[in-house]
């Protein structure tokens, strides 16, 4: 299973079926129901007018005549009026279309944000829908990737209020980085308890200390007289030792082994850490795991049986959220795939952010990354 949303037009996504918000008469009089019925001609009409209407809430199936799809799943959307019944009847035009997508086997579907559009329906509830619906959808289906297709960035509209906190979040990242990178270059005139002359002196006791600990490194002659006299001795007069005639014969110097003590183990990997995890978390399942984490069966499966598996930084920070990883845990789990959280990088920020507070839905995580352009998260 995978959720991806994607910045493009519906018409050029390449997938099984695409979705068609329209009305209880398919109309195709506005929004994207007439980009659709313009693109597909006069055979998509046809099809439409034999099934005649449509109930709000209720899909039906057609064939596409497009490019880039099979099929369009057509599916009434209600107006808003503010009103719950109008939520609930959105609810279920998803839910209509994915019972489709289940009975007909697809494995890639596009999914417009449904209400966005001339229906009238706040930006905010309408990805807060889609993204509930698709989700909880996905829980329980594996091998069916949903594409929500954004066609204006300003119809996606996250939490705000989550929004609001991460950006005083970054903001307060960035104030920081700032501060610390200024501090070598700040004048003494911040610092009116420290005088040049009082920098010049503490700079020449730093070069006296190096001078006098470099003097100290350096045997003297009485040393030089013992049994390890070579040792110091220069290049020109250092006794020759007699190579082994093996390394002689190959033309190489001989490796010494190196021998590990008793105690000298390797470190948990990644793989291991995770499925450690898994069940300190109490995941009866696999899948219970990797669908919160917006990776599929094959992905994890490779994870699970290989030991030294090189997860990319997205995905392993899918495993963090999805196992509800503290933030000092994330950065565990990553350093053990030879990855870090950087305050220099806006999408470690923004991650390092949803930790702290503790938001632990890939969808939503990956909905703020999508408004701040970033990577999302899944594999």
């Amino acid at each position: 299973m995978s959720f991806q949303i994607i910045k493009s037009n519906i018409l050029s996504v390449r997938c099984d079926a695409i979705v068609n918000p329209t009305d209880e008469s398919f109309s195709g009089s506005g929004g994207l129901d007439a980009q659709i019925h313009a693109a597909a001609g006069p055979e998509l009409r046809r099809e439409c007018d034999r099934i005649g209407s449509l109930a709000i809430g209720s899909a039906v199936i057609t064939e596409s005549h497009l490019d880039n799809c099979s099929y369009v799943i057509h599916t009434a959307a209600p107006w808003w009026e503010n009103g719950e019944e109008e939520v609930a009847g959105l609810r279920q035009c998803y839910r209509s279309c994915l019972e489709i997508v289940s009975e007909h086997g697809f494995e890639e579907v596009a999914f417009p944000l449904i209400g966005s559009g001339t229906r009238g329906f706040p930006k905010e509830l309408v990805l807060q829908t889609a993204s509930e619906e698709i989700s909880e959808y996905l829980n329980g289906h594996d091998g069916v990737q949903i594409i929500l297709v954004v066609h204006d960035k300003a119809e996606f509209q996250p939490n705000p209020a989550l929004l609001a906190r991460l950006d005083q979040y970054i903001n307060h990242v960035q104030w920081q980085e700032e501060v610390c990178y200024s501090m070598p270059m700040a004048s003494t005139a911040a610092f009116p308890a420290i005088t040049d002359e009082d920098i010049k002196a503490e700079r020449e006791k730093q070069a006296k200390s190096t001078l006098s600990f470099r003097e100290s490194a350096v045997p003297d002659t009485a040393a030089r007289k013992g049994k390890n006299a070579g040792l110091f001795r220069p290049r020109g007069q250092r006794e020759e030792r007699p190579l082994p005639k093996s390394a002689k014969r190959r033309g190489v110097l001989p490796t010494i082994p190196f021998k590990y003590g008793s105690e000298a183990v390797l470190d948990e990997s990644f793989s291991q850490m995770v499925l450690r995890k898994i069940d300190e978390k109490g995941f009866k399942k696999d899948s219970d795991c990797y669908s919160r984490a917006n990776i599929d069966r094959r992905l994890f499966s490779r994870i699970r049986s290989d030991q030294n598996y090189h997860p990319k930084k997205t995905t392993a920070l899918a495993l963090a959220i999805a196992l509800e990883l503290s933030l000092d845990e994330t950065k565990e789990l990553l350093m053990k795939a030879g990855y870090s959280l950087s305050h220099s990088i806006l999408f470690d920020v923004i991650i390092e952010g949803c930790i702290l507070e503790r938001r632990y839905n890939i969808f939503e995580v990956n909905e703020i990354l999508f408004y701040y352009d970033q990577p999302l998260l899944g594999g």
